[in-house]
């Protein structure tokens, strides 16, 4: 299984404790998972501080792959809907999928950009995309059409 997770520990708050649940309960069940998430450097905002409580250290079955961005010597297309402080990471999962042929891909998600995966994803994979929402909420801010 390949877990994408812009938010993982050392992030501390919400968005990474659910990730980091996945990645360290799933091999227990037979999983071999990878996860992909940003590195550890970067702008801390008020939901993501810095919290090693959630490390995954010494959890058997589980690769962390982390993206320092940019990624020296990367040069390639653009992908089409992420940022650009997200294109290395989203080229890793590219590569990623295309190497290991991953069963399931898991995306979590906030942040939402992170859906712009799937279609590339689609067409180099026969893997089964899960997207994981979080919070039912969550489309709340994605309304078909406004309503009163």
């Amino acid at each position: 299984m390949l877990l994408i997770a812009w938010f993982f520990p050392p992030d501390g708050g919400a968005g990474s404790q659910r990730p980091a649940s996945f990645a360290r309960h799933l091999p227990s069940l037979g999983w071999d998972i990878s996860v992909i998430t940003r590195g550890d450097v970067h702008d801390r905002g008020r939901w993501d501080v810095h919290d090693r409580s959630y490390m995954l250290d010494g959890v058997e079955g589980v690769g962390i792959h982390r993206v320092d961005t940019p990624r020296s010597g990367v040069t390639a297309e653009a992908i089409p809907g992420l940022p650009a402080g997200a294109q290395d990471l989203g080229r890793l999962v590219l590569e990623q999928v295309e190497e290991s042929d991953p069963d399931v891909v898991l995306i979590t998600m906030s942040p939402f950009f992170l859906s712009a995966l799937i279609e590339p994803i689609r067409r180099i994979s026969d893997a089964r995309i899960v997207v994981d929402l979080r919070d039912p909420w969550t489309l709340d801010y994605w309304p078909v059409y406004r309503s009163r």
